[in-house]
């Protein structure tokens, strides 16, 4: 099998995001491109294993490697940060392909709201940082973000009424 392919983002202090596109969702954080790489397999073993857990046919080979592909400077990891867009972010799906990815997203959202359904609302909305994002904040990002995702990849027309107002709508 060839190797999977990685894309990087970093900021200025060198902290980073690799994104194995191959397998959405897929990512790796590391305080360096280097640190990224090198946990890249175990994350790949582990996204093969959330995939079996969720019902899926998924066997990660028994031999993993990746390469870069690319690289971008001032990655997404603080409120307002611009994210790289890589080749295969802008490359058409098929049918099957969305349908997995659209599956795949809500196994990830119901993982997601099991972690912190429970959580009180001094948990949910304490912060780290003054400027830092609470578990709540986070939360409605996440949803914010799959819904620009589903609003790029459908008729504007056909988007919930609701979501005109969504940062009205309770997280949960």
């Amino acid at each position: 099998m060839s190797p999977y392919a990685l894309y990087i983002e970093y900021n200025s202090s060198g902290a980073c995001i690799a994104h194995a596109p191959e397998l959405p969702g897929c990512i790796v954080m590391g305080r360096t491109p280097a640190d990224a790489v090198a946990k890249a397999p175990g994350a790949i073993r582990e996204y093969f294993a959330w995939l079996r857990r969720h019902g899926e046919q998924a066997r990660a080979p028994k031999q993993i490697a990746v390469r870069v592909a690319d690289v971008r400077k001032d990655g997404p990891f603080k409120r307002g940060d611009r994210a790289a867009l890589f080749a295969p972010d802008i490359q058409p799906l098929a049918r099957a392909e969305m349908q997995a990815l659209l599956r795949r997203a809500a196994y990830s959202r119901a993982d997601l709201l099991a972690l912190v359904r429970g959580l009180p609302d001094d948990v949910l909305d304490w912060k780290r940082e003054q400027d830092s994002m609470s578990v709540r904040e986070k939360l409605r990002h996440v949803g914010n973000a799959e819904e620009w995702y589903v609003s790029r990849i459908v008729n504007p027309k056909t988007l919930p009424p609701e979501w005109q107002g969504d940062e009205k709508l309770p997280v949960f």
